[in-house]
């Protein structure tokens, strides 16, 4: 078995890529649909996923860090 003692201590140590998901959710708070996203960094991912809001909530979360809730956006002006 592998020694792992001199690992990094959290993931956050381990320099991954960033692996961002949008989960959006649907009226009744149930997961409606899971979109994969290339995006360099945490800005550029919740860019993304706000544009994503109409019609839905969604969760941002980079691997298994939660980013950010973005409220479903309304049609109204």
């Amino acid at each position: 078995m592998a020694d792992l003692s001199n690992g990094p201590d959290n993931l956050a140590e381990m320099n991954l890529p960033p692996c961002f998901r949008a989960f959006l959710i649907d009226a009744a708070g149930n997961i409606a649909r899971l979109v994969s996203l290339v995006a360099n960094d945490d800005l550029e991912a919740s860019d993304l996923a706000q544009a994503m809001a109409a019609g839905h909530a969604v969760d941002l979360w980079d691997g298994v860090r939660f980013i950010g809730h973005i409220d479903m956006l309304s049609d109204a002006y």
